[in-house]
């Protein structure tokens, strides 16, 4: 177990127990998982239900490909679609979508990055800079949400030159130093999720 974990390992342990058992679930898991996780993050935020969402509505087109593809990909055995199959695949990756909006709900880019480099830590004796990765990341993080509200804002009224004064911004743009970002101690809520996402996953596995 890493000493003294941040609110970002724990956030991000969860995410990974709750990611990798999701697929081990049977489709009546998947469904009964989807329900606590909206319930947890009703409690925990009321805007993370709309914000899981819009990522799948974001997605659409995506779970449509993935649905038709395993639905006429893969027949059963009388030669009839598999539907079920199709739409628990779809439903995994709708799951997915909302694990990592509530993990990740209200963690800075660089408290991200910085919890990311303390989980890959144990790598750092076999040679990796991780140290690098987590700065370099942080950095690009930092960019990427920069960039983000810059295209919300964007005129599309303004066309073209909307468009390259943009890109403009974003060759100018200069992240902030990761090393200024305090260190989140986790609360008793982020304990109790990555608790909760164990605890639910061991449990779902009878289902």
């Amino acid at each position: 177990m890493i000493p003294n974990p941040t609110r970002a390992v724990l956030r991000l342990l969860a995410l990974l127990v709750l990611a990798g058992g999701s697929f081990s679930l049977a489709p009546a898991g998947v469904a009964v998982l989807g329900l606590l996780l909206l319930g947890w993050a009703g409690i925990r935020n009321p805007r993370l239900p709309a914000l899981w969402w819009r990522r799948v509505m974001m997605l659409k087109w995506f779970f449509l490909a993935i649905f038709v593809l395993y639905l006429f990909g893969g027949l059963q055995v009388d030669g009839r679609p598999d539907w079920e199959q199709a739409a628990y695949r779809v439903g995994v990756l709708v799951l997915l979508v909302g694990i990592v909006a509530v993990s990740l709900d209200g963690l800075p880019a660089q408290e991200l990055a910085q919890g990311l480099g303390k989980l890959l830590s144990p790598l750092s004796r076999l040679g990796f800079a991780v140290d690098s990765f987590s700065r370099r990341l942080a950095l690009t993080l930092d960019a990427v949400a920069h960039m983000q509200s810059q295209v919300r804002a964007l005129d599309r009224s303004g066309g073209l030159a909307a468009v390259a004064s943009v890109f403009e911004a974003a060759e100018d743009y200069q992240a902030s130093t990761p090393s200024a970002a305090p260190v989140a101690v986790p609360v008793a809520a982020d304990r109790a999720y990555l608790v909760t996402a164990l605890a639910a996953i061991v449990a779902l596995q009878w289902l």
